[in-house]
């Protein structure tokens, strides 16, 4: 007996807003590592923020490369590099964003935005 499959309804196209939420340090950056609250609309998640050197030593010294953040609750990991045009993140959203996003006020995700407002402007880049 043949089976006829009905075709899928066309999905509707995802729609990008700016991130929005309240970004705080639980314990300060020191420019080397430091706790980042990020609460949005999602939930409220602690992460332990340690920048990436270009160098092997493991504190202060070589280039600020970007910044590796650890989800304390679940333990994920992403890493924002930075770039010549601005941050960059490794999470799901950052890429999909970075790559589907025609304005540039919506492309950060929220670590990217986190990072952004958090940071003393001179260690954000």
């Amino acid at each position: 007996m043949d089976t006829i499959t009905q075709p899928r309804p066309a999905r509707k196209p995802r729609s990008f807003e700016p991130v929005t939420g309240t970004f705080r340090w639980l314990a300060p950056f020191d420019g080397n590592t430091g706790k980042l609250i990020i609460s949005t609309r999602t939930g409220v998640a602690v992460y332990f923020v340690t920048a990436i050197r270009t160098d092997a030593t493991p504190h202060f010294g070589g280039h600020l490369a970007g910044y590796q953040l650890a989800n304390e609750g679940n333990g994920e990991t992403y890493h924002v590099v930075l770039e010549q045009w601005g941050m960059n993140c490794t999470c799901w959203d950052g890429l999909i964003r970075q790559q589907y996003v025609p304005t540039p006020e919506c492309r950060p995700c929220k670590h990217v935005k986190a990072l952004q407002e958090a940071l003393p402007h001179r260690e954000a880049a």
